[in-house]
Formats: C-alpha cells, structure tokens, sequence
C-alpha cells in the first residue's frame, strides 16, 4: 500500500459566489461570526467572546492595563498533541474600551471549549450624558471569499484547518470547532472521505444568534492513495478537545476486502478538565483523548460498554444497559436498521431518575439478514444477534445512531397510517381535542405550505367550524403545486366558536379554537369534527384534505441520466433537524422534531427511511458516492436530489 504522502487544503476555495458564511472558519454554516466579538450589556458592562480552540480551560491568562485601565490583556498556549508540523499555538491579544470617559475596574473570565468570555466591569471618570459605546476592537465578524488567519495567533496555525502525512502513511487532520463540546460532533467516513457536523448546543447567554454549526469534509484521494479504501484499509479515530476536532487516519495491518458501504468514526472522546495526562502517542488516537469509558470496578472480562463479535454465521452486539430490566426492552427491524430503547427505573429514595438508552444500528443488507435479528435484555445486558448472508464474505460494517427521542414498536403494520416513514410522534392528518379550559386545539399537516401561505375563516352562519387552505409555492416543476382545502371545529349544537388563533409553522397549522355555549347544560362538551383519526395499520392512508397535486408522503421522480428526485413530508421538522447520510446505492434519513408544541401529544415525531438507487438500463446503477446529491428541507418537506456530475470526475 502507498500510503498518503502530501494532504492538500481546498477548503479554502469557496464553493459558490457568495463566499464563506463566515470569513474566521471556512466550515462554519451559523452562528456568531469572527474570531472575537466585544459589545456592551443592558447594565453597561462588557461582554468579549474570543476564540482561542486547542486551549485548555485552565490555560489561560489575562491582566488589565495598569496605567489607563482601558483594555483587557489575555495570553494562552494550546495543549501540545504532538502532531501539527507548525509547532504549539500561541495566542496573544487585546480587547476592552475605546473611550476616553470610562475605566475597567473588573474582570469575570471564562475558558471552555475553545472560547475565552469575559464580563468586564466599568466606571466612568468623565462625566456626559451620552451611553458610551466604544469597544476595541469594533466587531468585525463577516462573510465573504477570502478565509482569514486568526489574528491573536503569534506562533503556530493560524487557520481552521490542518492536515499533515503520518510517518506511517496515514493522515493527521486538525479542524477548529471553538464552543463544541465532546458529545455534539459526528463523523462519518466512506471509501475516501471524513465528514463531520459540529454543533454548540450550549449557547451562552450573551452570544448573538444561535449556536455555531460546522460542517465539513475532507477528500482523502486528493492525498496521494486513491486505490486504498479509508473503510478497508485504514483505522479511524476521532477526538474533540478544547474546541479542536482531531481525526488520525492510520494504516490497518493485514487489510481486509474493499466495502462498499459507509461506516460511522470510532470516537474517543474527550477530556475538558484540563487533565495533561492524555495517553501515550503510540496508540494510534490523538493524545489528548482519554481511554474508552469504563468501569473502574470490574476486575476481570471487555470493559467497552458495548462490543461487536462475529461468528461464523452470525455477527453479535452488545450494548450495556445497566439498571433497565428485561420487561422495559422496546426492539423492532426497519428495514436495514435495528432499533432499541430501554430506560432503568427512577429511584425517588435515592434521588435518582432513571437513565435512558436507545439507539440504531444501520447493517449492511449485502452481508447479513437484518430481518432475523434477534434481541435479549437480560442481567442489564442487551444482546443483538444478526445472522449472516451465506457465502457472502466482506468487511463487517456497522452504522451506530444515538437516538435521543422514545419511539416506540407497533406490531400492527405502520406505525402511522398517514406516513410510512414516521417512527415515532402524534399520528394522523389531523388532531382535534378539547383543552382545560374548554377551547379546542387543531393540528393539521400541510406539508409544503409556507409558513405565510395558510387561510382560515369561521363559518359566518353556524359558526360551528374553521375553514382552512394553504398551497405549496410555485415553481417546482418535478412535481407541481399542491393545494389543500378542509374544516374541523364544533360536533355539537350547544356552542358556537367566537375566536380563532392559528400558526403555521414547518408545514403544520395549529389553530386554538375559542368557543361560548348558546345552549345551557351541564354535561362538558366534548363532540369534535372530524375527531382524531391517527392510527397505525396495514395500509397507508392518502392526505383527506388535498385537493390538487400528490396525495402521499412521499414521491420520486427519475431525472436524466440515471438521476433520481424524490421528496418526503416530514411535518413539523426544522431544516436543521434533518441528517442525510449516503453509500454506494442508498441515501438514508432522519429527522425529528425537535421543538414539540405544548399541546401535541406523544412526544416530538421522528421520520426515519432510506431510498434505493435505480437504472434506466439493464447495467446496475451508477454510485451514489460518484454522483451529485444535495437536499433541503423547508416548511415539513425533504427533497432530495441525485444527479450525474459532469465527467464524473470529482467528488463534492
């Protein structure tokens, strides 16, 4: 095997003509931009963010000016992994007032991952009228087509991204992720590229917008070994420390077959206390990750908390699931996927809630007969049998998911008659129910519709219902408008509505129906049209209230050349909530919604499903990997769209 021999950086080339989102990271898609921002709070203090990813959270200095009293000076080393040519990062600068009327008089400093905040504190010593609003420096994060170099670096790196040759023929990649942490980064690897998302989920308080989003990939055969497979022929490990995300590629001894399928990173972890004792060099994962979680109890036996082993017919899975007994296990096969949940049970006299656990694996259908799995809970420890294909002999591939949402099995066909791909959530077109306080709560889905594309009235003359329609927006021409017209409200002769409040919102309508009795009695009216019809069966169900266009929740479209378009409905879902992932013949999908209205019930909807590729011709469809695919997500619609690329030459 070759090995790598050179890693060239064109992330910095921007890949439209509207630039980079943000100039201080090629990678960043949201978020607060710039490498520092300073800007005065409601009580006239200072909040300064500033970036400074590789630095612990304990490693990091700062004084006020002494003589004017004006700026704050902070100072800080990255910790030293051992593997970036460009030496240890040193960061040095400056931030505070831009007046001449106010002093620092103190300094609330915080460090963790990546991001020094500061609360500076001040007082004025001249005396005017006017709200000072200087800072220095001014806030300057910005887009456009020029990434820039960290202007507090003075020794080392200075831009987001690094990747550097092993001795051993591998790959060092180096990739900053300021306000990460450990737990919210994902990696995925195919034959010839890492992938990853980064997320800040906890956002401070005074950071402007939403938390950052990093996405990215890197093509490993512009490095030298096109003909190695990453999945076949190398190890991949993963770390996330102190807002630096680190991924080492390392040859694998006696290479197996080439797969074709894709695999999720093995992670490692990581440690955020600002412990320097980070593991040796030598065992092929970043030294600032710590080993694999285990239980420093057991004396004897693996110490992973889950493990895969393969037998001569069969591969087997464990996962520890400490505390959950056997009568709790929710397990069910969708498809190539394995789904399980468990929680242990809340323990008031301890004070203890319970933990809980769940999760996907996605198998290989060329390799192993999803549909014979088999799971057992037993002695707090979930076994996962799957047996194999026989006299089919590749590389074991297993996708791991991490599902943070309860979905629970239906044994009687499709969980939700009115959306093959839903897994989990409020089911039906429609839901209608009476609240406390005797008003009614409407749920509707009209997938598609823009959220200031939705029309309601009552009936002037009973003024028993709501009349509703919505349209999708013009312009797509694979599969044309789609027009909705219903009503829902009153089933009895007692009441009248006297108000309607309604919101559209990711392609649901939510109406809260206000209503008077006309007719005294004592009995709580309860009578609803239509009443709620969601259920699961054998049978899927057309969409009751479109009037034009496709009834389904889903359709796919064949585009030239052996391309493909298809689109899902997925009410209620952000665009950011939605993950697509690809291999050599399926693009699979989740999404979930993530903000679950007050009053839906059951928990937020999860929509999980894959789609196969197909040819035109008797010859097998071309892969995926080697074509176009790109996706949005807008007002509770995926679409997704596989296209040949020109020459089919490159990859994105």
């Amino acid at each position: 095997m070759v090995g790598f021999t050179t890693c060239i950086d064109i992330s910095t080339l921007p890949t439209d003509m509207e630039g980079f989102y943000a100039t201080n990271n090629q990678f960043q898609k949201r978020g607060p931009k710039g490498f520092i921002q300073v800007k005065v709070l409601d009580d006239d203090k200072l909040y300064v963010r500033v970036d400074l990813p590789g630095v612990p959270d304990d490693a990091v200095h700062h004084r006020v000016d002494a003589v004017r009293q004006k700026v704050v000076f902070f100072s800080a080393v990255a910790f030293n992994d051992g593997y970036e040519k460009q030496g240890v990062r040193e960061y040095s600068g400056t931030a505070g007032l831009g007046c001449d009327c106010c002093e620092i008089t103190g300094v609330d400093a915080k460090m963790k991952d990546g991001v020094l905040r500061m609360i500076l504190s001040r007082v004025k010593v001249k005396d005017h009228d006017t709200k000072c609003t200087h800072t220095v420096p001014p806030f300057t994060g910005k887009s456009g087509r020029r990434v820039e170099e960290h202007p507090f670096v003075v020794k080392g790196r200075k831009r987001a991204f690094v990747g550097e040759p092993t001795a051993d023929g591998g790959l060092f990649f180096a990739v900053d992720v300021p306000g990460v942490g450990d737990g919210d980064v994902e990696v995925l690897a195919n034959e010839s590229e890492i992938k990853f998302t980064a997320e800040v989920k906890n956002v401070f308080e005074h950071d402007e917008s939403a938390g950052r989003l990093y996405l990215g990939s890197i093509d490993t055969s512009w490095s030298g070994d096109s003909a190695a497979s990453l999945l076949s022929h190398y190890n991949i490990t993963g770390a996330v420390n102190f807002g630096v995300l680190k991924v080492l590629i390392t040859p694998r001894p006696n290479t197996g077959a080439k797969t074709t399928s894709f695999s999720r990173m093995s992670k490692a972890g990581s440690n955020s206390s600002g412990n320097k004792s980070h593991g040796s060099s030598g065992s092929g994962v970043p030294r600032n990750s710590p080993p694999v979680p285990r239980n420093r109890f057991q004396k004897s036996g693996s110490q992973a908390v889950y493990e895969v082993k393969e037998t001569e017919d069969t591969v087997i899975y464990r996962v520890d699931l400490p505390g959950c007994p056997a009568s709790d296990l929710q397990y069910w096969v969708d498809g190539n996927n394995v789904h399980f949940f468990a929680d242990e049970p809340a323990m008031s006299e301890y004070d203890h809630d319970g933990r809980k656990y769940g999760g996907t694996m996605v198998f290989n259908p060329v390799a192993y007969d999803v549909s014979g799995a088999k799971a057992k809970l037993r002695d707090g420890v979930l076994w996962i049998t799957v047996p194999k294909v026989a006299g089919v002999n590749i590389k074991l591939t297993v996708v791991e998911k991490m599902l943070n949402c309860k979905i629970t099995k239906d044994d009687v066909g499709i969980y939700a008659t009115n959306n093959q791909f839903q897994k989990a959530g409020p089911k039906g077109f429609i839901h209608v129910k009476v609240l406390e306080n005797d008003s009614l709560y409407v749920r509707v889905d009209l997938p598609g519709v823009p959220d200031d594309g939705v029309r309601h009235r009552v009936d002037a003359v009973r003024k028993k219902l709501v009349f509703f329609s919505g349209q999708t927006p013009d312009g797509n021409r694979r599969e044309g408008v789609r027009e909705y017209s219903g009503s829902a409200g009153l089933g009895c002769d007692c009441c009248e509505i006297t108000g309607v409040d309604a919101k559209m919102k990711d392609g649901v309508l939510r109406m809260i129906v206000s209503r008077v009795k006309v007719k005294d009695h004592d009995n709580k009216c309860t009578n609803t049209v239509p009443p709620n019809a969601g259920k699961s069966g054998r049978h899927l169900e057309d969409h009751p209230f479109v009037v034009k266009g496709r009834k389904g929740a889903f359709v796919g479209v064949p585009l030239p050349g052996d391309g493909l378009y298809f689109a899902v409905d997925i009410p209620g879902v952000r665009g950011d909530d939605v993950e697509v992932l690809a291999n050599e013949q399926q693009v699979k999908f989740y999404a979930e919604v993530k903000n679950v209205y007050e009053h839906d019930e059951g928990g937020g909807r999860v929509y999980l499903g894959c789609v196969n590729s197909r040819s035109s011709s008797s010859d097998p469809p071309p892969s995926i990997l080697t074509q176009r695919l790109a996706y949005d997500a807008e007002f509770g619609v995926l679409k997704i769209v596989i296209a040949p690329r020109p020459n089919n030459t490159s990859s994105d």
